[in-house]
């Protein structure tokens, strides 16, 4: 098979639609089919074009702007050069969807639309900026009013949220992710007492991590405001946020809410290596997540895959992903979230039997699906 993929972040920029696209096109490539991604230059030490056996990768450079809007006009030279030479096109939401119909349009291929999430009325809450979320929301009903020829569900939460939208059952494919523990080696009982001094943690100290991208859905600013709550009732907790800065304005209101707090209280670590990260995650006692919504829900499915406990909130897939010992709260809400991570330290938590996520399986049936496409 020849398969182009068209989405505006490829890795190395960071994110769990990065991991699944990256995932995907490598289990491909490695199984004989050829794959070209088309995507942005977010990177200046990776090459333009590079080579991995059978995957290409094509970064787009653009102005030092909105690098969404420009991906969207300059991509379409390298979708008219890569695109039509390929059996099936592969778009993702929510950069590549404009992309996605060009690609269709000039080619006459089959797109199919990789969804990792629709908002439709979320954005009124999520998205300040009244001019970003009319033009999200409005890019989302082109999205479910085109006729794309397939969209690709990450869960079965984001399948019924594109029924909701009007796309009929059966043009909608349901593919789980894969995940569980899937970054890092295995941190030995050796290695335990010189990570936790990297860090100045205190042998009685209750490790809580939350890591991610500082976005408007990832709630990271509320799991702050929270902190303070929490050391009322357990003095000994830390928290170690490794976090990426997303929107500036959550960023500043998050590094403002930090410094009410004891410095021996948090850590903020802004760089942090994949490997680095699975050994923090099996550092911590518990991970938290405060998400104000998910598609699919990497994070607490790897952490999950730690055997960690888990405060997540009760949004998107992510009561659909959750195994382990896991307290679920109210997403929105600092309270909630303090209650829950109290409730854990405390030892009281739900025990649910785990789950399977496995990346080869993910692969094998994004294979199948494709070969029907073509085939049909």
């Amino acid at each position: 098979m020849d398969i182009c993929f068209i989405t505006d972040y490829f890795p190395p920029h960071i994110g769990g639609a990065e991991v699944l696209l990256d995932r995907v096109t490598a289990g491909l490539a490695e199984r004989g089919h050829r794959c070209c991604v088309i995507t942005s230059w977010c990177d200046q030490s990776t090459p333009r074009i590079e080579q991995r056996g059978n995957l290409r990768i094509v970064r787009i450079g653009s102005p030092a702007l909105p690098g969404r809007l420009w991906f969207n006009l300059l991509a379409i030279v390298s979708i008219w050069r890569y695109a039509r030479m390929c059996q099936l096109i592969l778009a993702s939401t929510y950069g590549a969807i404009i992309p996605g119909m060009v690609a269709g349009l000039l080619t006459g291929k089959k797109v199919v639309l990789l969804v990792y999430e629709f908002m439709g009325a979320r954005w009124r809450a999520l998205e300040p900026n009244p001019v970003k979320r009319m033009l999200y929301r409005a890019v989302e009903k082109m999205a479910a009013a085109w006729p794309f020829y397939k969209y690709i569900a990450i869960s079965e939460y984001t399948a019924g949220v594109l029924r909701a939208a009007g796309i009929p059952a059966g043009r909608i494919e349901r593919i789980i992710c894969g995940g569980g523990a899937v970054f890092g080696e295995k941190l030995s009982s050796g290695d335990r007492p010189a990570l936790r001094e990297r860090y100045r943690l205190a042998a009685d100290d209750y490790i809580f991590l939350g890591y991610g991208r500082a976005g408007i859905s990832k709630g990271f600013e509320l799991l702050v405001q929270a902190i303070p709550l929490v050391l009322r009732q357990v003095p000994t907790a830390v928290f170690i946020l490794v976090l990426t800065p997303g929107e500036m304005a959550i960023w500043r209101r998050l590094l403002n809410g930090l410094r009410t707090i004891p410095a021996e209280r948090y850590r903020l670590v802004t760089t942090l290596p994949r490997d680095q990260l699975g050994l923090l995650v099996q550092l911590a006692d518990c991970v938290v997540i405060p998400s104000l919504t998910e598609g699919f829900g990497f994070t607490t499915v790897e952490a999950a895959g730690w055997g960690k406990k888990i405060v997540a909130t009760r949004v998107g897939a992510i009561p659909e992903v959750i195994y382990g010992c896991h307290v679920l709260v109210g997403a929105g809400s600092a309270e909630a979230l303090a209650k829950g991570c109290i409730q854990v330290a405390r030892g009281s938590y739900d025990r649910t039997p785990p789950k399977r996520f496995d990346w080869e399986r993910t692969v094998g049936h994004y294979e199948q699906f494709f070969q029907r496409l073509i085939n049909g």
